[in-house]
């Protein structure tokens, strides 16, 4: 059975991990017996930053390498291929001598390249298997990328008579609740949901799914959201009853945030705020004067955001 040559280098920062993969660079180009070795190696690192300085590294050390000088002063890079490759400092000196020169005569062959333009490259040698057109372009501005999604979607409506249906109720609904009909913005909001990787597995799932089980899903989330507001108002009148029950005036509590809370509640206004500092530190006894008895309310603090 041949030994793997699959090495991984796990290392933290500066602990000299470029100078251990221009190393091995330097091996495989130095062993090798091809004219141009260099044009048959796949090296690819993840930033343009880095592609530049591996590519400066590889130069500087067969340019250190081809000096007659390396032969009598100590270079610890040299030392170490000299050992590893079990040749001599003579045979090394030479050969870098010789495959300096072939690469800067065909630099354009010495590809230390970003994953993203291997990628691309491939992409583009077997653009007409993929059936893509031959000249695409990468596209790196994702909100750009998003509108046009968005404008082909919108552009299907009163084609495709479901979805046009679907449009049209979202933009309904959406005056119904004095917002701008133009839905374009919410489904641009919406699509942003696609480029976030912990969104992925819900994204997935819920791609199995069809316009009529959105519908479904809908009109069972509406019925949900109308009976929790219905239990809203109902103990926000129970809480704002037994305020009054007890005894005890609206003004007693610290500017009469809590009462004024559930008030809203009761009235249905359900897109409230939690930042205040009252609610953070809400006790199940509110503040007032030590002459009136305590109050003691449900340790329940209500608060429903509708909008879906």
């Amino acid at each position: 059975m041949n030994a793997s040559t699959f090495n991984i280098y796990n290392a933290s920062a500066g602990s000299g991990k470029t100078f251990t993969l221009v190393k091995d660079y330097l091996k495989i180009v130095l062993t090798s017996k091809e004219f141009l070795p260099h044009r048959h190696i796949l090296a690819i690192t993840f930033t343009n930053k880095a592609v530049d300085e591996m590519k400066t590294r590889v130069i500087e050390a067969l340019m250190t390498f081809a000096a007659p000088s390396i032969l009598t002063k100590s270079d610890a890079l040299f030392e170490q291929v000299v050992k590893e490759l079990d040749r001599s400092p003579k045979e090394i000196h030479h050969k870098s001598n010789q495959l300096l020169s072939k690469i800067l005569h065909n630099y354009a062959a010495f590809d230390i390249s970003t994953i993203d333009k291997f990628t691309q490259k491939l992409i583009r040698t077997f653009a007409f298997d993929l059936k893509l057109p031959m000249n695409f372009e990468v596209e790196l501005d994702t909100d750009f990328l998003l509108k046009k999604a968005v404008s082909r979607l919108l552009s299907k409506a009163g084609k495709n008579k479901e979805l046009t249906k679907v449009l049209v109720e979202f933009a309904i609904e959406k005056a119904d609740d004095d917002k701008s009909w133009n839905i374009a913005l919410d489904l641009a909001k919406t699509a942003k949901l696609l480029t976030r990787e912990s969104d992925a597995p819900y994204l997935e799932e819920l791609s199995q799914c069809t316009l009529q089980d959105f519908g479904t899903l809908k009109s069972t989330l509406i019925k949900e959201i109308r009976e929790t507001e219905l239990q809203i108002v109902a103990l926000s009148t129970q809480i704002l009853e037994l305020i009054s029950a007890s005894g005890i005036e609206f003004s007693d509590f610290t500017r009469g945030s809590l009462p004024k809370h559930f008030k809203a509640l009761r009235s249905k206004k359900f897109d409230l705020s939690f930042t205040a500092q009252w609610q953070q530190s809400i006790e199940t006894t509110p503040r007032c004067t030590p002459k009136k008895p305590p109050l003691v309310l449900p340790p329940l603090l209500i608060g429903y955001a509708p909008n879906l």
